[in-house]
């Protein structure tokens, strides 16, 4: 009984776990897709792509933007604290593996 009840909570587990990616890849594909048309609106000659990919990241950034040949990634910077306050951990890690321009945006206030 005890090893169909740990498969049942395993299956039950497995189950939340996927219905909340599920949850967090629609908002952050909507989040995604409402940023983007903002920015075609503003700037007609841009080709902005929207997209939520599951994973780390610098690194999705830096593989999604190979894959798609982009010319500049820009991401925005967190209120970071202490030594990594100079670029926080996704733009060094951009900054230290994309093969084009990065653009780092200053989003927070003072």
């Amino acid at each position: 009984m005890q090893s169909l009840n740990s498969k049942n909570d395993h299956v039950s587990r497995t189950r939340a776990y996927e219905a909340t990616i599920a949850r967090y890849a629609s908002t952050a594909t909507a989040t995604a897709s409402t940023i983007a048309e903002s920015l075609r609106r503003e700037f007609t000659g841009l080709s902005v792509i929207s997209k939520a990919v599951e994973g780390t990241p610098g690194s999705t950034l830096i593989s999604e933007s190979q894959r798609l040949g982009a010319e500049i990634i820009v991401v925005g910077n967190k209120r970071v604290q202490g030594p990594a306050r100079i670029l926080g951990s996704i733009a060094r890690t951009v900054a230290s593996g994309a093969n084009c321009d990065l653009y780092v945006v200053h989003t927070h206030q003072k």
